[in-house]
Parts: C-alpha cells; structure tokens; sequence
C-alpha cells in the first residue's frame, strides 16, 4: 500500500474543493510557499490572520495563488490610468507609488515570488495598501472577516472573500508546520590552554541567537580564540588584571621588595589563566597532606 509522505495531506484534502476538487502543482507550491513565508518571517501572523491572506491571495489571482498580471487585453490594460503599473502579484498591486514604496522600479518585479509575498504581507499586516491593517479586524479572539476586506479594496465582494477565509482558516487546523532543526556544532578535542575558552568565546565567537523576523542576517562573528591565540590572550589579560591591583608606590619607594611583588603577581596570573581551576583547589589540598 502506497504511503501520502505529504505531512500536510489533511490540509491540502479540506481546501481543494475550493479550487474544483484538483489543485495543480503550481497551486499547491504557491499555497506552501505563502504559509512558509509567515512560519518564517511574521511569525506573529496568526492562523486567523493567515487565513483571511489566504483567502485575499486566492481571489486576487483567480485561484492561481501565484504572482500574476492583471488580467484582459492590452487595449483595456493601457487604457488604465495607471498603466503600465497595473495590476501584479498576489495581491494585485497598481500605481506606481505603490511599487515604488518597496523600491520595484520595474512593474514585472512584482511578479517574482520574493517582492511578490513582502508586498502581500507588508502591505496586508502593517496597512500600506489603505492604512488598514489585518490586526485591526482579525485579533484575539475576533474575526471580522467581511471588514478587514477594508485592508484591500473597501467591500467589494467582501462577503466572497470571507467565505473563503472561512474555510482557509477551518484547514489550518490540519497544517503540520515544518520543525525548526537547530544544528549543533561538534566539539573539537582541545588542548589544556582551551580550557580558558569559555571567556573569551563569549566575547570573541558568541553563538547565534535568534533575531527577530525583520531584522538583517547579522555579520559573521569571528571565530571563538582557541590553542595558542586564547593561550596568549588569556595570559595578557590576567597579567594586566594583576599588575593593577599592586601597590606601585610600595614598589617605587622599595624596589628590591617591588621586584619580587611583580614577579609573584605575573606567574601567579599566568599560572591561573593557563591552569584548570580545579588544579588551584587540588594543589593546596595536596600541600596539606604532605
């Protein structure tokens, strides 16, 4: 017996009677890929909110729910006010200080899936197309499905648009988003000097955290300081530590004195920054059995 390895054929079951019991692969794609862009960069885009994109996505592109050109002839089209920035996208974006606000200089930009879903969302979540916004009609507990067409086109088919919000939202239920793998890097084996990385990788090679969804991939941090690089940089830092805390006026009016200070502070630094810590517990342990 054949096995549906698609986590998410429950889903796809409840929303293809709405496109005429089949959905072509293209269709399919597009409805993945406009859900994988919320799991990845609006997060805080609720299911109740996703579902009303949806539904927005499915009427604007006739059901094709990819980017496309706003359909009739090229006589109807030029005689637009706004050729040539007609209609493009999933969401049907017109004018050019429309396509201008996400810096599309071309009209055919909008037809790429990447400026495509950034107008779609951008201008649905945070009310660029009317001043609108999703959040404003579909929050918490609320669904003003009908209203929030407000966000798009005042109330045409406003009611039509709801319906299929409806039943996006009811299949949502059913969507298994795809788990966050969280690769761990190996540990190398390091020699005693390493000892002392946890410092100075915590300065010099912190590891990721994670960002918020609009906010730029960070630059590349350096690489934590390991052997003889954190050997040496451990033992200066502990060296300048020490010399600090000596009473340099004891050891400018008593050199003979200053003299040994000095040397008994710097192989003391040095002695704590390249040893385990548990040897300086071990040692006068030692010494008192002897």
């Amino acid at each position: 017996m054949a096995v549906n390895s698609n986590p998410n054929a429950a889903f796809f079951a409840a929303i293809r009677p709405m496109f005429g019991g089949r959905m072509t692969a293209e269709q399919v794609s597009g409805v993945e890929k406009i859900i994988t862009y919320r799991d990845t960069n609006y997060r805080g885009v609720t299911n109740d909110q996703l579902a009303y994109i949806l539904a927005t996505v499915f009427h604007e592109t006739a059901r094709k729910c990819i980017p496309i050109t706003e359909m009739g002839s090229q006589a109807y089209l030029k005689s637009k006010k706004y050729y040539p920035w007609i209609g493009r996208g999933l969401i049907q974006c017109t004018w050019e200080v429309n396509y201008k606000r996400y810096n599309c200089t071309k009209p055919e930009d909008a037809l790429q899936w990447d400026m495509a879903l950034k107008m779609a969302f951008d201008g649905m979540v945070c009310g660029r197309f009317t001043g609108k916004k999703l959040s404003q009609y579909i929050s918490g507990g609320s669904c003003d499905f009908i209203g929030a067409r407000r966000i798009i086109n005042g109330t045409d088919r406003a009611s039509l648009i709801a319906g299929y919000a409806k039943q996006f939202q009811s299949a949502l239920l059913l969507w298994n988003p795809k788990p966050v793998v969280v690769v761990a890097k190996a540990r190398e084996n390091k020699s005693v000097f390493d000892s002392i990385g946890g410092f100075f990788d915590n300065i010099f090679g912190a590891e990721e955290r994670p960002a918020s969804p609009d906010a730029p991939m960070p630059k590349p941090l350096p690489a934590p300081l390991t052997g003889t690089a954190g050997y040496t940089v451990s033992a200066i830092v502990a060296v300048i530590g020490a010399l600090q805390l000596l009473d340099w006026n004891l050891i400018v009016s008593n050199p003979s004195v200053g003299y040994h200070l000095i040397v008994v502070a710097v192989v003391g630094a040095v002695g704590r920054s390249i040893l385990p810590s548990w040897l300086w517990f071990v040692i006068p342990y030692a010494q008192g059995k002897a």
